[in-house]
Order: structure tokens, then C-alpha cells, then sequence
């Protein structure tokens, strides 16, 4: 009788066990297989819609700062005439008498090795993959497999998320070193040398990638260092508990110190803001140093609500209207209100709700008094008027204040509910910092919030998991793989095709000009028109030119303008004699060939 009732127990949990272990290993199996269809569709868009070229000014940027790192240099000589290989955002310095890209040198380094492969997509189609199997990591190993695997579902159908994955945009590097900390942030605060070292690397190369994040993202984990540090005090362990940060920070300032090595030889001074020299109002702040007529919390809040309003359709594809020319065209052109109503916000408020509730029932009065205050300071900017929200004091006072209180309860919470708190507070704090720049982002998605968006996945993966819980986990999961392959054919295909030959780069006009060739020798393409004035050629009818032209000029096309000033013609010829040439003409955003 005995042996009996010993038995009973042992079997029930042997079998609960078993039944854990099998579905840990079909979801799992499910997320290798979303990875790899994010690294599919990565690949499948990047080709099509973007054809493997830039479009954006960022991009070009990137791939020419990219292409110096690959030939083993952090900056090339200033070609001269300037303007004749002058592309945007690129910064030449009279000092060094070097070039190089405006953009923090993360990104380019790490795209460097697409360079050097021949193939400059398959390094976010990787990194595709990646984030995919962090989400759904962070989601498992913070709280439960479910989570995690609806997370990297909605995750990996977002399309905000195919799309900047399917860019040349430095995104998915920031959001993949975001996703990795946070993974590994619980080992670390448990004192594991072996993550020490990574975090601390991972956050540097976050930080010369896209810093604003990395200061969100920094503000978080700092807040639960330090709750960490005060238990370990008071245990009298406080000495041994801090080599592995001292590791970390050694991995941090490594990775700075390259950044600030790179800011130095192209300008010689390590810690310059590289973007004021391309335009001197492109600062982070409030007041009239920030923003082309100045920056304020009112246009912080109005470009914030701008972006919301597409974000939440182009979160997970939830929304309600027609997809016709005049959405197409707002895709492309608009920087506005979503004509469409985005209904991806009910994933992210249901999450919230189920996350939050647990602390609300634990802590009623604290919580109702967060709450409360919470959304007073939500109110304030609109309900003061211009006149105040002008001011920089208030627009900097709200601001602070509003990371304090999404921050604070870090300090005193615990287990479960900190570690909800910190996928909230990180989302929360991020969509946060965006206020604080001048300017919005809508065309290539609203990629200013992209940081945000694995923790609003989390989030809303929460929702997901509780409902199948309550209900039938089967019909939960099917119901959202057929809502996803519904939303990716009516809303995610048309949006990111929507960016198709987006600012006139295109295939097609390479193939023009080979197509003008007469010889096997390397070409050089001459574009004459003006430099200044009104009908100033854009970068926009040379930008297909300046995506293959290297900063080497041993490219087998170049791109050389002839703004028509005295002797440029000439220094061009005398420059690439036994190079074929093909010559253009071009005012404004038009551009044409010239008959020989």
C-alpha cells in the first residue's frame, strides 16, 4: 500500500513532464521553421521589391561606408571635385581630408561582410532569421513556450518587420542586439561570467548602430541592476556580485572605443555628432537647435501620433478599409494620419492587460495611483495649449518625468511581474525617446518605433497564450496562422510592393545603361547638369548610379557628375581614360541619355 501511494505522484509528474518536454519540442521545431521563413522572406522582398539596390538616402550612406570597410580601410581620401562624386549623407572633412558615412559604423561593419560576399541583402535575411529565433527565445525564457512562439509568429508576419528586414536599413541589427540583451540579461544579473562579456559587446555594437535606442534599452536594464545590486548588498555579497559587469563594461567600451575610432579618423575628433555636418539641425532635444525651425513637444507628440496611426496596422497587418491608389499613394508620399483604422493595437492592449493585471491584483492601491497619474501625465501636453508645451523646460520636464514613471516600479517588484514590467516599461520607454527628435517615419514603416516592436510582440504574445489557455490551444494557434496568411496577402504584400522603385531606383535603369555598352571594358557614366540653383540635379536621378558606383571608383560602373562648372568635363576624361563613357543629362529628378 505504501509503494502505492509513493508511485501515484511520481507517475503524475512523470507524465506532466513528458507532456512538457513534447510540447517544448514542437514549438520549438515551430520557431526554426519561422526563422527560416523569415529568412525567406527577407530574400523574397529584398530581391523583388527592392532589387537588391538602396533607396534611401540612409541606405546609400550605409552601402558606401560598407564598401570602405570591406577594402580594409574606416575611411577613403576626399575624391575631388567633391561634387563630382558626391553622394547624400556623406561627410568630407577639410581637416583629414578623409570621407566617410554621417552613420554610426555598427551597421556598416557588420554589412561590409555582405560586400565582401557579393550578396549586401543576405546580411539582414540572416539577421532575419536570427531576431525571429530571439523573440521567440526572449518570450520562452522570460515566461512560457507559448509566448514565446506566438510572439515570433506575429513577430515574424509583421510588416513593419519583413519590411525593414528586406532593406539595406540598420534596424534589424538594433532590434537583434536589443532581443539578445534582454535574453541574456537574466543570466547576467544572476552573476554568469560566460554572458558577461557578450552582453557588454552587444550593447556596444547597439550603440554604434542606433544610440537612441540604446539608451531606452539601457535605461531598463540599469533600473533592474540596480534593484539587483541593492538585494545583494543587503545580503553582504555585494563584492563578489560585481566582476561580471566589470566584463561587460570592458565588452561596452571596446565596442565604443571603435566607434569613436572611426569618428576620429574622419574628422579627427572622436566624440563629434557626425550628423550636424550634413545638417546643422539635426539634433536630439527641444528648442531651436533641434529640427529644422526648431523642436518642441507639441510636434514631438504630433509626429508620434502621425507614426502611431500607421503602426498600428503596419504592426501585424490589422486594419479595416480598402488597400486602393490612395493608400498606395500615402505609403509612398504621405507623412500624415493612416487614412485606414490599424487594429493591431488589440493584441498589445489585451497583453497589457493580462500582464498587468497579477501586479494590479497584488498591489491595488499602488496600482490604481500609477495609474491615475499615468494618465494625467498622458493628458498634460494636450490639455496645456501650444504656449506651454513650447517651452523647452516642459517639453524636457515631461519627458523625464514619463521614463521615472514607467521605470520606477522596476525598483520593487519581483520575478514574474519585474520581468513583465521590463517587456512593458522597454516597449513603453522606447516609443518614449522617439518624441524627443524632430522628425517622424512612415515610408519605410514607422522604423523610429522599430526598436519597440519585439517587446510589443512579447506583449501581445502574452494576450495569445492566455486565451489558449482558457480556451483550445489548437484553435488559437490556427486561428492566427490563418489570420497572418490572410493579412500577408491583403495588407503586407501591396504595403512593401507599395515601396516598389521608391525614389527612382530601379533595376531597370542599370540595365539601360549595360544595355548601351558597346565593349567589355568598365564604364564610366557622365551625368551634366546643374549644381546649383533651382533645377540642381537630385540625388534621385543619380541614386541607381550611386548604389554600384564604389568609393573606390573601381567599380565596373561610376557614377561621375559634370556640374558644369569649368574643367570638370575634362578632370573627368583625363580621370577615367580606357573606361567606356556614357553620357546623360539631368535637371531636378529627371534624368536622360544622351544619343552619341
Amino acid at each position: 500500500m505504501q509503494n502505492y501511494e509513493t508511485s501515484k505522484p511520481v507517475a503524475a509528474s512523470t507524465m506532466v513532464a513528458t507532456h512538457s518536454a513534447q510540447g517544448f519540442v514542437w514549438q520549438s521545431t515551430a520557431a526554426v521553421l519561422l526563422a527560416l521563413m523569415s529568412f525567406f522572406l527577407s530574400t523574397y522582398f529584398s530581391h523583388t521589391t527592392f532589387e537588391q539596390l538602396p533607396h534611401l538616402e540612409d541606405e546609400l550612406a550605409y552601402v558606401y561606408q560598407a564598401r570602405i570597410f570591406a577594402g580594409g580601410q574606416l575611411t577613403v581620401d576626399t575624391l575631388q571635385p567633391i561634387l563630382t562624386y558626391w553622394q547624400p549623407f556623406l561627410v568630407d572633412d577639410a581637416t583629414t581630408g578623409q570621407r566617410g558615412g554621417k552613420y554610426p559604423p555598427g551597421w556598416p561593419l557588420l554589412l561590409a561582410f555582405g560586400e565582401l560576399a557579393g550578396q549586401l541583402w543576405i546580411v539582414n535575411a540572416l539577421l532575419a532569421a536570427v531576431l525571429t529565433s530571439l523573440t521567440y527565445a526572449v518570450g520562452r525564457n522570460w515566461f512560457n513556450p507559448d509566448v514565446g512562439l506566438f510572439a515570433a509568429l506575429l513577430f515574424s508576419l509583421s510588416p513593419t518587420v519583413m519590411l525593414l528586414n528586406a532593406s539595406l536599413m540598420a534596424h534589424t541589427l538594433a532590434l537583434s542586439c536589443v532581443m539578445a540583451i534582454l535574453l541574456l540579461w537574466r543570466r547576467l544579473l544572476r552573476g554568469s561570467w560566460r554572458v558577461a562579456l557578450l552582453v557588454g559587446l552587444l550593447a556596444g555594437l547597439l550603440y554604434i548602430t542606433r544610440p537612441l535606442p540604446t539608451l531606452g534599452l539601457g535605461l531598463v536594464c540599469s533600473v533592474m541592476f540596480v534593484r539587483h545590486l541593492v538585494g545583494r548588498w543587503r545580503a553582504g555579497r555585494l563584492l563578489q556580485t560585481l566582476p561580471p559587469y566589470v566584463l561587460a563594461a570592458a565588452g561596452l567600451l571596446l565596442m565604443v572605443g571603435f566607434g569613436w575610432g572611426f569618428t576620429n579618423a574622419l574628422t579627427g575628433s572622436p566624440t563629434e555628432n557626425l550628423y550636424v555636418r550634413i545638417w546643422d539641425y539635426d539634433r536630439i532635444g527641444f528648442g531651436e537647435c533641434c529640427g529644422r525651425s526648431g523642436h518642441t513637444l507639441t510636434k514631438g507628440v504630433r509626429h508620434f501620433q502621425y507614426d502611431a496611426s500607421l503602426a498600428l496596422a503596419d504592426l501585424f497587418g490589422w486594419q479595416v478599409g480598402h488597400i486602393d491608389e490612395g493608400i498606395i499613394n500615402y505609403w509612398r508620399n504621405s507623412s500624415t494620419y493612416y487614412p485606414n483604422t490599424g487594429l493591431s493595437w488589440i493584441a498589445v492592449v489585451f497583453g497589457l492587460l493580462v500582464a498587468l493585471w497579477p501586479v494590479a491584483r497584488k498591489y491595488p492601491r499602488a496600482s490604481a495611483f500609477w495609474g491615475l497619474l499615468t494618465v494625467i501625465w498622458l493628458w498634460l501636453p494636450g490639455s496645456q495649449g501650444d504656449a506651454l508645451t513650447d517651452e523647452v523646460w516642459f517639453s524636457w520636464a515631461w519627458v523625464l518625468f514619463g521614463l521615472v514613471w514607467l521605470l520606477w516600479p522596476l525598483l520593487w517588484l519581483r520575478g514574474r511581474q519585474q520581468r513583465t514590467w521590463a517587456i512593458m516599461s522597454a516597449a513603453a520607454v522606447l516609443l518614449l525617446l522617439t518624441t524627443v527628435y524632430w522628425t517622424g517615419s512612415q515610408r519605410y514603416s514607422t522604423r523610429y518605433f522599430f526598436e519597440a516592436v519585439g517587446p510589443l510582440a512579447i506583449l501581445s504574445g502574452m494576450s495569445l497564450a492566455w486565451l489558449a489557455r482558457q480556451s483550445s490551444k489548437p484553435v488559437i494557434y490556427g486561428g492566427l496562422v490563418l489570420l497572418s496568411i490572410v493579412t500577408f496577402v491583403t495588407y503586407s504584400q501591396p504595403r512593401i510592393d507599395a515601396l516598389r522603385g521608391f525614389n527612382q531606383v530601379t533595376q531597370s535603369f542599370l540595365d539601360e545603361v549595360n544595355a548601351r555598352r558597346r565593349s567589355e571594358e568598365p564604364a564610366v557614366v557622365i551625368v551634366h547638369g546643374p549644381g546649383t540653383g533651382s533645377e540642381r540635379v537630385s540625388w534621385r536621378a543619380m541614386g541607381a548610379l550611386m548604389a554600384v558606383t564604389s568609393p573606390y571608383l573601381d567599380s565596373d560602373i561610376v557614377l561621375a557628375w559634370d556640374y558644369q562648372s569649368q574643367g570638370v568635363f575634362d578632370d573627368i576624361l583625363e580621370r577615367f581614360a580606357g573606361r567606356e563613357i556614357i553620357e546623360m543629362q539631368a535637371t531636378g529628378n529627371d534624368i536622360w541619355f544622351l544619343e552619341n
